[in-house]
Protein backbone atom coordinates (compact mmCIF):
# COMPACT_ATOMS: atom_id res chain seq x y z
CA UNK A 1 0.00 0.00 0.00
CA UNK A 2 1.49 3.66 -0.88
CA UNK A 3 0.31 5.64 1.64
CA UNK A 4 1.28 9.23 0.16
CA UNK A 5 0.20 7.89 -2.96
CA UNK A 6 -3.70 7.14 -1.54
CA UNK A 7 -3.04 10.58 1.05
CA UNK A 8 -2.52 12.56 -2.35
CA UNK A 9 -5.45 11.06 -4.40
CA UNK A 10 -8.22 10.75 -1.74
CA UNK A 11 -7.05 14.64 -0.67
CA UNK A 12 -7.54 15.34 -4.39
CA UNK A 13 -11.35 14.27 -4.40
CA UNK A 14 -12.41 15.59 -1.12
CA UNK A 15 -11.65 18.54 -2.40
CA UNK A 16 -13.01 18.24 -6.21
CA UNK A 17 -16.55 17.20 -3.83
CA UNK A 18 -16.19 19.76 -1.75
CA UNK A 19 -15.45 22.43 -4.42
CA UNK A 20 -18.21 21.27 -6.45
CA UNK A 21 -20.92 19.93 -3.66
CA UNK A 22 -22.35 22.76 -1.72
CA UNK A 23 -23.87 20.41 1.07
CA UNK A 24 -20.33 18.97 1.59
CA UNK A 25 -18.87 22.11 2.44
CA UNK A 26 -21.56 21.64 5.51
CA UNK A 27 -21.22 18.17 5.68
CA UNK A 28 -17.27 17.23 6.00
CA UNK A 29 -16.82 20.46 8.79
CA UNK A 30 -18.64 17.37 11.04
CA UNK A 31 -19.13 14.15 9.59
CA UNK A 32 -22.38 12.20 10.99
CA UNK A 33 -23.89 9.05 10.22
CA UNK A 34 -27.00 9.56 7.45
CA UNK A 35 -28.65 7.49 4.55
CA UNK A 36 -26.88 9.75 2.02
CA UNK A 37 -29.19 7.48 -0.34
CA UNK A 38 -29.87 10.60 -2.34
CA UNK A 39 -25.85 11.49 -3.00
CA UNK A 40 -24.86 7.56 -4.16
CA UNK A 41 -27.64 8.35 -7.06
CA UNK A 42 -25.74 11.24 -8.52
CA UNK A 43 -23.23 11.26 -11.09
CA UNK A 44 -20.49 11.90 -9.25
CA UNK A 45 -17.64 8.66 -9.12
CA UNK A 46 -18.76 8.02 -4.96
CA UNK A 47 -20.68 6.41 -2.82
CA UNK A 48 -21.55 7.14 0.74
CA UNK A 49 -21.72 4.48 3.45
CA UNK A 50 -22.60 5.26 6.66
CA UNK A 51 -22.59 3.30 9.90
CA UNK A 52 -22.29 4.07 13.73
CA UNK A 53 -19.29 5.33 14.14
CA UNK A 54 -17.69 5.07 10.57
CA UNK A 55 -18.40 6.97 7.01
CA UNK A 56 -17.24 4.93 4.57
CA UNK A 57 -16.29 6.55 1.00
CA UNK A 58 -15.73 4.60 -2.46
CA UNK A 59 -14.78 5.43 -5.33
CA UNK A 60 -15.23 4.38 -8.61
CA UNK A 61 -12.13 4.74 -9.99
CA UNK A 62 -9.93 3.61 -6.94
CA UNK A 63 -9.10 0.02 -5.46
CA UNK A 64 -9.09 1.10 -1.56
CA UNK A 65 -12.34 2.68 0.10
CA UNK A 66 -11.72 5.83 2.38
CA UNK A 67 -13.04 5.19 6.23
CA UNK A 68 -13.47 8.72 7.65
CA UNK A 69 -14.30 8.39 11.76
CA UNK A 70 -17.25 10.47 12.81
CA UNK A 71 -16.85 9.85 16.85
CA UNK A 72 -14.38 9.02 19.28
CA UNK A 73 -15.31 5.63 19.04
CA UNK A 74 -15.00 5.80 15.52
CA UNK A 75 -11.55 6.55 15.52
CA UNK A 76 -10.38 4.03 18.15
CA UNK A 77 -12.09 1.64 15.85
CA UNK A 78 -9.87 2.35 12.92
CA UNK A 79 -7.05 2.45 15.36
CA UNK A 80 -7.82 -0.95 16.57
CA UNK A 81 -8.15 -2.57 13.40
CA UNK A 82 -4.54 -1.23 12.35
CA UNK A 83 -3.22 -2.29 15.35
CA UNK A 84 -5.06 -6.01 14.94
CA UNK A 85 -3.63 -6.44 11.21
CA UNK A 86 -0.01 -5.81 12.74
CA UNK A 87 -0.50 -8.65 15.65
CA UNK A 88 -2.66 -10.73 12.57
CA UNK A 89 0.77 -10.34 10.38
CA UNK A 90 3.07 -11.66 13.05
CA UNK A 91 0.73 -14.93 13.88
CA UNK A 92 1.12 -15.19 10.04
CA UNK A 93 -3.57 -15.01 9.61
CA UNK A 94 -2.96 -11.45 7.73
CA UNK A 95 -4.27 -13.12 4.70
CA UNK A 96 -7.87 -13.11 6.56
CA UNK A 97 -8.10 -9.65 6.80
CA UNK A 98 -8.70 -6.54 4.62
CA UNK A 99 -5.84 -3.99 5.23
CA UNK A 100 -5.74 -0.78 6.88
CA UNK A 101 -3.62 1.67 7.03
CA UNK A 102 -3.74 5.46 8.63
CA UNK A 103 -2.86 7.82 5.61
CA UNK A 104 -3.00 11.63 7.08
CA UNK A 105 -5.37 14.03 8.02
CA UNK A 106 -7.17 15.72 5.62
CA UNK A 107 -7.39 19.35 6.43
CA UNK A 108 -9.01 22.27 4.30
CA UNK A 109 -9.93 25.76 4.95
CA UNK A 110 -13.32 26.78 3.43
CA UNK A 111 -15.59 30.20 3.23
CA UNK A 112 -18.67 28.94 3.84
CA UNK A 113 -21.38 28.81 6.68
CA UNK A 114 -20.27 27.32 9.90
CA UNK A 115 -22.38 23.99 10.94
CA UNK A 116 -23.17 24.70 14.13
CA UNK A 117 -24.87 28.00 12.82
CA UNK A 118 -26.35 26.15 10.11
CA UNK A 119 -28.11 23.89 12.11
CA UNK A 120 -30.40 25.78 13.98
CA UNK A 121 -32.15 26.10 10.34
CA UNK A 122 -32.41 21.85 10.08
CA UNK A 123 -33.92 19.44 12.49
CA UNK A 124 -31.62 17.42 10.86
CA UNK A 125 -30.09 16.69 6.69
CA UNK A 126 -30.91 13.43 5.66
CA UNK A 127 -31.52 13.61 2.26
CA UNK A 128 -30.65 16.78 -0.59
CA UNK A 129 -34.25 17.68 -0.01
CA UNK A 130 -33.15 18.75 3.74
CA UNK A 131 -30.49 21.09 2.49
CA UNK A 132 -32.33 24.32 1.29
CA UNK A 133 -29.62 26.66 1.68
CA UNK A 134 -31.88 29.50 0.96
CA UNK A 135 -33.14 29.37 4.69
CA UNK A 136 -29.97 30.32 6.30
CA UNK A 137 -28.33 32.23 3.24
CA UNK A 138 -30.21 35.72 4.00
CA UNK A 139 -29.79 35.54 7.25
CA UNK A 140 -26.21 35.59 8.02
CA UNK A 141 -22.71 35.90 6.23
CA UNK A 142 -19.94 33.09 5.55
CA UNK A 143 -16.78 33.05 7.37
CA UNK A 144 -13.79 30.67 7.27
CA UNK A 145 -13.92 27.53 8.52
CA UNK A 146 -12.05 24.62 8.82
CA UNK A 147 -11.82 20.98 7.76
CA UNK A 148 -10.14 18.54 9.44
CA UNK A 149 -10.45 14.41 10.00
CA UNK A 150 -8.32 11.67 9.50
CA UNK A 151 -8.22 9.32 6.94
CA UNK A 152 -8.00 5.45 7.10
CA UNK A 153 -7.48 3.50 3.62
CA UNK A 154 -8.60 -0.44 3.05
CA UNK A 155 -8.65 -2.31 0.12
CA UNK A 156 -11.95 -2.25 -2.21
CA UNK A 157 -13.61 -5.54 -1.22
CA UNK A 158 -16.89 -7.50 -3.05
CA UNK A 159 -19.70 -8.73 -1.64
CA UNK A 160 -19.15 -12.60 -0.69
CA UNK A 161 -21.27 -15.04 -0.54
CA UNK A 162 -22.79 -17.21 2.13
CA UNK A 163 -22.43 -20.78 2.19
CA UNK A 164 -24.91 -22.33 3.96
CA UNK A 165 -24.46 -25.61 6.22
CA UNK A 166 -25.55 -28.18 4.83
CA UNK A 167 -26.19 -30.37 7.54
CA UNK A 168 -27.13 -30.77 11.11
CA UNK A 169 -24.06 -31.81 12.47
CA UNK A 170 -21.92 -28.87 11.03
CA UNK A 171 -24.36 -26.90 12.47
CA UNK A 172 -23.69 -28.05 15.98
CA UNK A 173 -19.96 -28.45 15.34
CA UNK A 174 -20.44 -24.67 14.45
CA UNK A 175 -22.25 -23.79 17.66
CA UNK A 176 -20.09 -25.65 20.28
CA UNK A 177 -17.22 -23.76 18.73
CA UNK A 178 -18.21 -20.60 20.01
CA UNK A 179 -16.61 -18.58 17.43
CA UNK A 180 -16.73 -15.12 17.33
CA UNK A 181 -17.59 -15.75 13.82
CA UNK A 182 -21.21 -17.12 15.15
CA UNK A 183 -23.40 -13.91 15.26
CA UNK A 184 -26.28 -14.81 17.71
CA UNK A 185 -25.87 -18.24 17.23
CA UNK A 186 -26.51 -18.13 13.34
CA UNK A 187 -23.78 -20.04 11.53
CA UNK A 188 -23.82 -18.70 8.03
CA UNK A 189 -20.64 -16.56 8.13
CA UNK A 190 -18.40 -19.32 10.14
CA UNK A 191 -19.62 -21.70 7.70
CA UNK A 192 -18.30 -19.67 5.05
CA UNK A 193 -15.11 -19.82 6.52
CA UNK A 194 -15.02 -23.36 7.69
CA UNK A 195 -15.75 -23.80 4.00
CA UNK A 196 -13.60 -21.88 2.83
CA UNK A 197 -10.31 -22.65 4.70
CA UNK A 198 -10.91 -25.85 6.04
CA UNK A 199 -11.32 -27.18 10.02
CA UNK A 200 -7.94 -26.20 10.83
CA UNK A 201 -7.53 -22.64 9.96
CA UNK A 202 -11.37 -21.95 10.80
CA UNK A 203 -10.24 -22.91 14.46
CA UNK A 204 -7.12 -20.91 14.20
CA UNK A 205 -8.96 -17.67 12.99
CA UNK A 206 -11.48 -18.09 15.14
CA UNK A 207 -9.04 -18.11 18.65
CA UNK A 208 -7.20 -14.86 17.31
CA UNK A 209 -10.57 -13.15 17.44
CA UNK A 210 -11.04 -14.56 20.29
CA UNK A 211 -8.10 -13.36 21.61
CA UNK A 212 -8.39 -10.05 20.09
CA UNK A 213 -12.24 -9.44 21.44
CA UNK A 214 -13.29 -9.17 17.65
CA UNK A 215 -17.31 -9.50 17.97
CA UNK A 216 -20.30 -8.27 15.14
CA UNK A 217 -18.58 -10.37 12.00
CA UNK A 218 -22.28 -10.37 10.09
CA UNK A 219 -22.25 -10.78 6.48
CA UNK A 220 -22.05 -7.22 6.06
CA UNK A 221 -18.86 -7.25 7.23
CA UNK A 222 -17.00 -10.24 4.94
CA UNK A 223 -16.27 -9.84 1.37
CA UNK A 224 -13.65 -11.02 -1.06
CA UNK A 225 -10.25 -9.40 -2.30
CA UNK A 226 -8.37 -11.01 -4.84
CA UNK A 227 -11.03 -14.03 -4.95
CA UNK A 228 -9.95 -14.63 -1.13
CA UNK A 229 -12.92 -14.40 1.65
CA UNK A 230 -11.81 -12.30 4.39
CA UNK A 231 -12.89 -9.58 7.11
CA UNK A 232 -13.71 -6.13 5.95
CA UNK A 233 -14.41 -4.67 9.08
CA UNK A 234 -13.41 -5.62 12.67
CA UNK A 235 -13.28 -3.32 15.01
CA UNK A 236 -16.27 -4.69 16.46
CA UNK A 237 -18.91 -2.58 18.28
CA UNK A 238 -18.38 0.97 19.66
CA UNK A 239 -18.78 0.62 23.65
Amino acid sequence: MDKEKLFESFSKKLDNLIETNEIFKYYFQAPYSTSFNFFNKRNTGVSIHCGISRVGLVFNDEDYILKIPISLDGDECCKKEVRVYEKAKKAHLDNFFAEPAYIGDYKKDIYYYPIEKVDEYFDIVDNEKDFDSSKFKEKMSPQSVSIWFPMYAYRKATRARIIEASSDIRVSYLQDSFSPLLVENYVGVANTFYETYGEEKYNELSRFLSKMKIDDVHSGNIGMIDKSLVLIDYAGLPL
